[in-house]
């Protein structure tokens, strides 16, 4: 279309399933008649907008599907629950019991009295005389000392900025028993910092300056008689400057990146640093500006993003200059080493960076011919167009194409612990509350984690569970962990 105001005159169809509340999913197609022929095509959750959300930047033209009660936001809408805290309970329950206690004690000494025709009246004096037994008082109590020790939370240097949104809960501190905590943003700080790189035959880290050199080396006018080890850490640095989900941006001079994942920024910030910067991208196109000046630009034309589900993430990009199409892509080595060629040294390399406490990424590549990415999009547009089970025709598609990737590399970043996590831990156990750390990072990396942050201390034996299933297999395994 040449202009904005063309899409009135657009004879088009748009399906778009039932309304639902779930604001991650949308299943949708589209149908375009034009003059030259019928344009079809799904729609997905990446094509929508919600109702009461703000487009963070550019324009966006739609077409009004939802409104009113359909719309997600609406559907989500409940009304909040009334939560009353464990204390709170347990005042309500013994008032009620001293109150059903005073109305049988004035009926006893009614009885004892004799029984006329003014009993009633006795029976309401003894109630009043007995009502001091009820203790009206410990509400008022307790609410002024909820309101001073919320005061001393506020004010308390040790934890600065803390905002008291609720005076239950503090007092329900005091009754935990198992405390579970998260370990990445919890016991650690979130903060990535790349220090390790692993290419089977060679490794690198600390300050990475023979990285540099080896790109200064690869990307000089004199292409003669280059080792291929370079040039294969060449085409490593440039497929993590790739394939990753990272948008740069200008504050005040610098660039900055955003990602939904430090990981992500961890790995583009390190490639910046070795030579190889991601100077601009958008939804088509990726720019690299490399360490001799020269730029090298990209083209976008498929972005599979990284979920719980599939642990991965890839993209397929075209290179400008040589038009070559290639299929990158990263993720956890235990989803990523069936899909690798052979090799002798991903899971013993993967171990030993978790051994470290490094969180591990396989990034694996494969060049596609023109025919490959044709058979490919014909497969992926008709998956796109089903209607129901639209994810697993997409993933089906995709697992085939998942195939015979060339290992390029293992990375290795670390997430730092939290300032006094060690201190904190220790003064939880001594309260005697129970830690568990909760992670889907693998075992030797939590293990690693949990001795450096004082979870338990490196004389401790540790007992590790086989794929417990359900409550059965789980007694099992304690039962044979107390022999």
């Amino acid at each position: 279309m040449s202009e904005d105001a063309d899409i009135l005159d657009l004879n088009c169809e748009v399906y778009a399933e039932k309304p639902q509340k779930d604001i991650h999913a949308f299943v949708g197609t589209y149908r375009i008649n034009t003059v030259e022929g019928v344009t079809d095509g799904g729609l997905s959750v990446e094509n929508v907008l919600w109702a009461n959300t703000v487009l963070a930047s550019g324009t966006a033209i739609g077409l009004v599907v939802y409104t009113g009660r359909e719309t997600r936001s609406v559907m989500n809408t409940t009304l909040p629950e009334s939560k009353v805290g464990l204390l709170d309970l347990e005042v309500n329950n013994l008032t009620k019991i001293l109150f059903l206690f005073v109305v049988v004690l004035s009926s006893v000494m009614v009885i004892m009295k004799g029984l006329d025709a003014n009993w009633y009246r006795y029976l309401m004096r003894f109630v009043l005389l007995f009502s001091y037994i009820i203790p009206i008082s410990l509400r008022v109590n307790l609410d002024m000392a909820k309101l001073f020790f919320s005061w001393l939370i506020g004010r308390d240097k040790n934890i600065p900025d803390t905002v008291v949104r609720s005076s239950t809960i503090p007092e329900e501190l005091g009754r935990i028993s198992y405390l579970l905590s998260d370990k990445t943003g919890t016991l650690t700080k979130n903060e990535m910092i790349f220090k390790k790189i692993h290419l089977g035959s060679l490794s690198f880290g600390g300050n990475f300056h023979e990285v540099t050199s080896h790109l200064r080396t690869a990307y000089s006018p004199s292409q003669a008689n280059i080792h291929p080890v370079i040039l294969r850490l060449k085409t490593t640095v440039e497929a993590i400057a790739l394939c990753h989900n990272v948008t740069p941006i200008e504050e005040n001079g610098e660039t900055a990146y955003q990602a939904a994942s430090p990981d992500e920024i961890a790995l583009v910030e390190w490639t910046d640093k070795v030579g190889i910067k991601l100077a601009s991208r958008d939804l088509n196109s990726m720019e690299l500006e490399l360490n001799n000046g020269s730029r090298k630009r990209f083209l976008i034309l498929h972005l599979f993003p990284f979920t719980s589900e599939t642990k991965r993430m890839g993209i397929i990009v075209r290179d400008e200059e040589t038009k070559e199409v290639s299929f990158l892509m990263k993720g956890a080595d235990t989803v990523m080493a069936p899909m690798v060629q052979y090799n002798d040294w991903l899971e013993e390399e993967c171990s030993n960076m978790a051994r470290e406490g490094l969180r591990t990424l396989v990034v694996a590549r494969k060049t596609l011919s023109a025919k490959q990415l044709a058979d490919f999009e014909t497969q992926l547009h008709s998956a796109k167009l089903t209607v129901t089970d639209r994810n697993e025709h997409i993933a089906a598609v995709l697992r085939r194409l998942e195939t015979d990737l060339q290992l390029l590399c293992l990375t290795g970043v670390e997430d730092r612990l939290q300032d006094q996590v060690t201190t904190t831990l220790e003064l939880l156990r001594n309260a005697g509350i129970k830690v568990w750390m909760l992670t889907g990072d693998k075992l030797e990396t939590a293990i690693c984690i949990a001795k450096s942050s004082g979870l338990f201390s490196r004389a401790d034996n540790i007992h590790v569970f086989g794929q417990v299933q359900s409550r059965t297999e789980a007694h099992n395994e304690l039962n044979q962990l107390r022999k």
